[in-house]
């Protein structure tokens, strides 16, 4: 059972697994909690990062494959900050790199001339005309 735990939130328990690594000695980069898949990450430095580079992100995004609510999110450059907009968040985004960013949608990657972001490891938005 070594790497296997489980989190409680009032009347729900739900399995916490590590994947291990091949090398021991390297940090776990995997772990499954209640059925999916997390990779870890860890937020930079603010002065790490370089805003201004950000603004290649801004812009409509669109899912093309959804029609319905969450299809279409909204980025803008606010003070230095990278701001997330649409159905379900109205918030700042975390910089976790150059592309990367944490939201409470999930895990934001760039590509690198914004083109286009995926979310949660797993939906692919592409760049839009306006939302």
């Amino acid at each position: 059972m070594l790497g296997r735990y489980f989190f409680e939130d009032g009347e729900n328990r739900d399995p916490v697994e590590f994947v291990p690594e091949e090398d021991p000695e390297r940090p776990t980069e995997y772990l499954v909690a209640g059925g999916n898949p997390y990779r870890r990450v860890a937020p930079v430095p603010h002065d790490a990062t370089n805003p201004r580079s950000w603004s290649r992100f801004t812009g409509s995004y669109r899912d093309p494959s959804n029609l319905g609510e969450g299809a279409a999110w909204r980025f803008e450059l606010n003070d230095g900050e990278l701001n997330l907009s649409g159905d379900w968040a109205d918030e700042t985004c975390e910089p976790l790199g150059r592309g990367d960013f944490l939201s409470s949608i999930g895990l934001l990657e760039f590509d690198s001339d914004g083109g286009a972001v995926r979310v949660g490891m797993a939906t692919r938005y592409t760049r839009a005309g306006e939302v």
